[in-house]
């Protein structure tokens, strides 16, 4: 792509030349732009169904009306633009609808298993008690203890091996 660019710059007077730059730091600020507002609504904390939704505002609003406006403004001026848009336009169009689309699956997967995990919740039978819970949680201490006693002697029984 640069070889391209080096070869086009080569091509110009100086004029053209600084018209053909100021063109490229252009299109590279319309890709920024569509970065960022791509990693906003990415960020944003709000529900995935309205953060897919925005995504593909997104993706359209960079995939086809920017490009729609901007190809006839600079056609005549530089021949390399239409390739630079059609970049953007292709990065723009896949990477929302494929963000998009992942959001809508995890989405419609939520609503799946939400319905069989209230069905297994409605068999469960829970019974809670201030003394069960006391009991069972002097049990995990025993345990614990038991376990870090069973480590120690581990460890002296590998540095005995060890040093005999």
């Amino acid at each position: 792509m640069l070889n391209g660019t080096n070869d086009l710059l080569n091509s110009y007077e100086f004029s053209q030349k600084t018209i053909v730059i100021a063109n490229l730091i252009g299109f590279l600020f319309l890709l920024t732009s569509f970065i960022l507002a791509f990693s906003f609504a990415i960020m944003w904390k709000n529900d995935r169904d309205t953060k897919a939704f925005i995504l593909i505002f997104v993706g359209l609003a960079f995939g086809f009306l920017i490009p729609e406006v901007l190809l006839p403004l600079f056609k005549n001026v530089n021949p390399a633009i239409p390739f630079y848009v059609e970049i953007l336009k292709n990065i723009a169009l896949f990477s929302s609808a494929g963000c998009a689309g992942s959001l809508f699956a995890i989405s419609a997967e939520r609503y799946t298993t939400d319905e069989k995990n209230t069905s297994q919740v409605s068999k469960c039978e829970c019974v809670s008690s201030r003394k069960e819970t006391i009991k069972l949680s002097g049990q995990v201490s025993k345990l614990t203890k038991l376990i870090y006693i069973a480590f120690v002697l581990q460890f002296i029984l590998v540095v005995a091996l060890i040093a005999i």
